[in-house]
Order: structure tokens, then C-alpha cells, then sequence
């Protein structure tokens, strides 16, 4: 008994060996497939390769690709965003034209600023800033 657990009867672990192959044949009965694939043809080992180089091509690149698609999917996030943007500075436009029309007032008031106009009789005086520094003033 002694024997057997050290292992120095050859014919005990020469069975103990096939036992452990057998089971290991039993977990992967191919073998890995790296040794599968080298077993195989040369043209159809080349024709494996060529279709899994294939499908790689399809996945990673061509005009469906995985980056394509990543790519066209976050530019069309990017366009949302804008869309988003430009609907809301064109709701602000409508508002404007809407009180444009509406509203003397503010009709007025946009005149007088952006336009420098005047009603008939009154004087327009501008305030040039100061070349320094931008915040007009005295002397510096």
C-alpha cells in the first residue's frame, strides 16, 4: 500500500497516467483546437483561416463594420444634440418675431439699441470706450 501512494511501481503509474489521459479525453475529446486546426488539410486549414479573416473584416471594418457603426452612432448623438439646440434657439426666434409684431414697446426699445434710432427731435449721444483697457474712464 505503501507502494502505491509513493508511485515507484512503474505499472501502477503507467495506469494512473492512461487514467488521467482518459479523463482529460473525457473533458475535451478534440483535444485543444489549436492542435484540431493543425490537424486538419492544408487547404481547408487555409480556407478556416480565410473565413474566420473574413468574418473578423465583417465585424471590424467595411461600411458595416463595428467601428462604422460606432462612429456613425455617436455622430448621430452628436447631431441630436444640435437638433435639440437649434429647435430651442428657433422657438426663441419665433417668441421674437411674435413680440416684434406684437409689441411696440419692445419694437422700440430694439431700435434705439441695436440700430441707435431716434424719434424726431431727440439726440443720440454714443459713449466710445477707451482704447486701454476696455473699461473707458480717465486717464491711465
Amino acid at each position: 500500500m505503501d507502494r502505491i501512494r509513493r508511485g515507484s511501481d512503474p505499472h501502477v503509474r503507467a495506469e494512473a497516467n492512461t487514467k488521467k489521459t482518459v479523463e482529460r479525453q473525457a473533458e475535451n475529446p478534440s483535444g485543444s483546437p489549436w492542435r484540431t486546426f493543425l490537424k486538419l488539410r492544408p487547404r481547408a486549414r487555409v480556407l478556416l483561416a480565410g473565413l474566420v479573416v473574413g468574418l473578423l473584416y465583417l465585424y471590424i471594418g467595411g461600411s458595416d463594420g463595428f467601428y462604422v457603426q460606432l462612429r456613425l452612432s455617436r455622430e448621430i448623438g452628436r447631431l441630436e444634440d444640435q437638433n435639440v439646440l437649434i429647435r430651442e434657439q428657433n422657438e426663441h426666434m419665433r417668441q421674437h418675431i411674435v413680440r416684434l409684431k406684437s409689441d411696440l414697446s419692445y419694437l422700440e426699445r430694439i431700435a434705439r439699441e441695436r440700430y441707435g434710432m431716434a424719434r424726431p427731435g431727440e439726440r443720440v449721444y454714443r459713449i466710445i470706450p477707451w482704447p486701454g483697457n476696455g473699461k473707458g474712464g480717465g486717464d491711465e
